[in-house]
């Protein structure tokens, strides 16, 4: 799969940009850099079950992403509030790690399935 040329893109990073312990997959960073310098506006969703969480994820994309915008990552914590969030910003394309939310999200907004790493659907 190509790298995102979309005008916009919402990637729900859970399993995807982050693994389980909430650490930034190696090579993810650099995807969504290239992904970011291309104009693309990016909304990075990522489910969270505490403030610590959030601050770790936000520190670590400052560090290895610094062109997103902060207020470009959606902190959530339930799967459901993927849709609402995605219909709200109504991106061209959604890629999603969670099948539910895919299923929800699919007949209303472009949406693909990423089972695992970004690093192996983006070249």
């Amino acid at each position: 799969m190509q790298i995102p040329k979309s005008q916009s893109v919402m990637l729900i990073a859970n399993n995807t940009v982050f693994d389980n312990s909430m650490t930034l997959i190696a090579g993810c960073a650099d995807i969504l850099n290239t992904i970011v310098s291309q104009n693309v506006h990016v909304i990075l969703g990522v489910k969270v079950n505490s403030d610590d969480q959030e601050n770790s994820v936000k520190q670590q994309l400052q560090e290895a992403v610094p062109n997103l915008k902060q207020h470009h990552i959606i902190f959530f914590e339930q799967d459901a509030s993927v849709y609402n969030i995605a219909r709200q910003f109504n991106p061209n394309i959604c890629y999603h790690s969670n099948q539910i939310t895919f299923d929800q999200l699919k007949q209303f907004i472009k949406s693909e399935m990423i089972q695992g790493p970004i690093t192996a659907y983006f070249k």
